[in-house]
């Protein structure tokens, strides 16, 4: 019993440093583009085809390795994409050209989609009883690496070349991939079954889960809508640097704000504190977007960062319960549907800054965030039934 409680901490401690580093991996890409465009002398237009890159790949991946990980060997699949991702990593750091630069970012993709579909699912039958809390925890180390990343590329290229941040970095996993493959797999692990398509069918009619989907894909244009665009629209009001800081607060928002989700949900009901979330959040997106213009704006784009932190990992959680045997199957669509409203919905703020200006265009946020309040209560609601 010691034994699987010991090697229940290590498995734990490891999802949770390779969870970091991917935090880090992915908010480096956006401060180094101006490298990559000094580097490879390529315009905005194919700086743009950085993100897609990784993001497109990483889809594809965790849909895939989601739904088949009650078919295959997780322990052996994890510890060699994580191992994989290293590999690319390192790569990344060494590209001659943009464009293999392109194709390293997308093999990376793959990789973390295997880490980022595997690893989830293990928590979630590590705790099968504290999902939320276990869930919130693991969003919370990606916080961490996320607020770090950017920190880690400024101090790396203050001394030497940007590909130094990439280099470096790919040597952090090694450990991490020795660990996971000498410790062996702690055996609640195996609870995970495979998923048919007729499964997969069924899941998707649950009113439940439908719920989660639309939450996720809804409070994902919010947090989409604060990592492309926040920094572009307080420039009217800020100098450059203070509204990149003023994302690097809404990101060092996260941390506690998911560190306090952990502890809230063994306490409340998922659908309650989402739903609680949500409303606690439209004024301060309302005093935002309306009505602020000096750096009380901050604080509160601060205090949506905090309450908007919790909603993916609780909802998750929510999600998860309703079919636990299938918990990478469930992890794979909230992920995508994460994506999906990070795309769709950064995109559509561009339309409209473009047919209008920023400032409407921001102010969709506020209607997000009313849906995500709107479709928690409704799922409460039919789940009760």
């Amino acid at each position: 019993m010691n034994r699987e409680i010991e090697t229940r901490k290590v498995w734990t401690i490891t999802i949770f440093l390779a969870v970091c580093l991917g935090g880090m991996i992915m908010q480096m890409r956006g401060p180094l583009l101006p490298s990559f465009k000094e580097t490879f002398s390529v315009s905005e237009s194919f700086l743009g085809l950085v993100a897609p890159a990784g993001s497109i790949s990483f889809l594809v991946s965790i849909l895939f390795f989601g739904m088949k990980t009650g078919e295959i060997n997780i322990k052996k699949y994890l510890w060699i994409g994580i191992g994989v991702n290293s590999i690319f990593v390192f790569l990344i750091g060494s590209s001659p050209t943009f464009f293999i630069l392109l194709g390293f970012f997308f093999g990376g993709g793959v990789a973390a989609g295997v880490r980022v579909g595997l690893s989830r699912p293990v928590l979630s039958h590590l705790f099968p009883n504290r999902r939320g809390w276990i869930f919130n925890l693991y969003d919370l180390a990606w916080a961490v690496g996320a607020f770090l990343g950017p920190l880690y590329v400024t101090l790396i290229t203050a001394f030497g070349s940007w590909r130094f941040s990439y280099i470096i970095l790919a040597f952090a996993f090694i450990p991490i991939v020795i660990t996971l493959q000498r410790k062996d797999m702690p055996s609640v692990v195996g609870k995970e079954q495979p998923i048919a398509l007729r499964n997969l069918r069924e899941m998707l009619k649950k009113p439940a889960m439908i719920g989660m989907i639309l939450i996720i894909f809804t409070s994902a244009g919010v947090e989409g809508g604060f990592f492309t665009w926040l920094p572009y629209y307080l420039n009217q009001f800020f100098s450059q640097k203070t509204a990149n800081l003023a994302l690097s607060g809404y990101l060092a928002a996260y941390i506690p704000g998911r560190l306090f989700h952990s502890w809230i949900s063994e306490k409340t009901d998922y659908l309650r504190l989402i739903l609680l979330d949500s409303l606690i959040s439209v004024p301060f997106l309302i005093y935002t977007f309306f009505i602020a213009d000096g750096y009380s704006m901050l604080a509160s784009i601060f205090m949506v960062g905090f309450l908007v932190s919790g909603i993916f990992p609780t909802i998750l959680a929510f999600g998860t319960d309703i079919s636990p045997e299938h918990s990478g199957p469930v992890n794979a669509l909230a992920m995508s549907s994460s994506t999906l409203g990070i795309s769709t919905f950064s995109i559509t703020i561009g339309v409209i800054a473009d047919l209008f200006s920023i400032e409407p265009a921001m102010k969709i946020l506020v209607i997000l965030m009313g849906g995500v309040a709107a479709t928690s209560y409704l799922t409460q609601i039919i789940s009760r039934k």
